[in-house]
């Protein structure tokens, strides 16, 4: 089957799993985790009470309020992730990133991970966060870091073209 549109909109349970080839996926209030995967379209989840797992060849990923690990890979297209209170793990080869963290405790054994090829990030962070950063801007691009507020170490920051990174080890 084919499907154009995937939309959960009630009270699921469990877990939910979603496939489209060419169509937009909207999800909402998920008892278990939720993995959701479309060719080409945009991907909008919000209140999973578990991880989530979601991918687009071409589409933007809106979510809010997920409970456990994130992880979202889209091509070409923004991401735009709120109340983040765990691990996550973004990779978009072009578009821009916003993420605004919650609640930051998980810094303390767990990470954020950002991936951008091409586009910008935008990261808001708890006033009382403690975290260490290492940060890389591809093809020329800026990093500018405001910790005054944060406690944020910069460990490591540097901007370099894709030729380096290839050949730079942390």
């Amino acid at each position: 089957l084919e499907f154009r549109r995937v939309l959960f909109r009630s009270d699921v349970r469990g877990d939910v799993r979603a496939v489209t080839s060419a169509g937009y996926i909207e999800v909402d209030d998920v008892g278990g985790s939720a993995w959701l995967s479309t060719g080409g379209g945009d991907v909008e989840v919000s209140h999973v009470g578990s991880s989530l797992v979601a991918s687009t060849a071409g589409g933007d990923i809106e979510a809010d309020g997920i409970a456990g690990s994130i992880r979202v890979e889209t091509r070409a297209g923004d991401v735009e992730l709120s109340g983040v209170r765990s691990m996550v793990r973004i990779l978009a080869e072009v578009g821009d990133v916003e993420l605004d963290v919650e609640n930051a405790s998980f810094l303390v054994t767990g990470m954020i991970e950002i991936d951008v090829g091409h586009g910008d990030v935008e990261l808001w962070l708890p006033r009382d966060t403690h975290a260490n950063l290492v940060a890389n801007a591809q093809e020329g691009g800026a990093i500018d870091v405001d910790s005054d507020e944060l406690d944020v170490t910069v460990l490591r920051s540097w901007s370099e073209s894709r030729e380096d990174r290839k050949s730079t080890r942390l």
